[in-house]
């Protein structure tokens, strides 16, 4: 009996955990806070667990647009992005994002690459 117990307990957690990571709801406002950029927003909209995603950003004024869609699977997210108006760059170089989004959701961290081979990472938070 004691161990049907604890096999019980054992699925029952393990249940509870897979449930609250599928519950998991990223859509809302996103920023960064870096502070040489302004005007941050990045807004993730989810249903299911595809989320399409659009980012603007200034920087000295210059507006910087792009916009990327992906799955979701647990708290990764993963997406392709593209830039639609990027005055620096013309409308490249495009990349891709690895998000870990933290239990809470109201946080990440990204790996990101472009492809013209640069790499970096970020942390971003929920605003709204």
């Amino acid at each position: 009996m004691k161990k049907c117990t604890v096999l019980i307990v054992i699925v029952f957690v393990l249940f509870m955990a897979t449930g609250a990571m599928a519950e998991l709801n990223i859509s809302g406002v996103w920023a960064t806070g870096d502070k040489s950029i302004s005007n941050e927003q990045t807004i993730y909209s989810q249903r299911g667990n595809k989320v399409v995603v659009t980012g603007y950003f200034e920087i000295n004024g210059a507006p910087h647009v792009w916009h990327g869609t992906g799955t979701l699977k647990g708290n990764a997210l993963e997406y392709s992005y593209s830039w639609g108006r990027n005055p620096d760059m013309g409308n490249g170089p495009n990349g891709k994002h690895v998000i870990t989004f933290a239990a809470d959701g109201k946080s990440f961290t990204c790996q990101w690459s472009d492809n013209n081979g640069n790499s970096g990472t970020f942390r971003s938070i929920k605003r709204k």
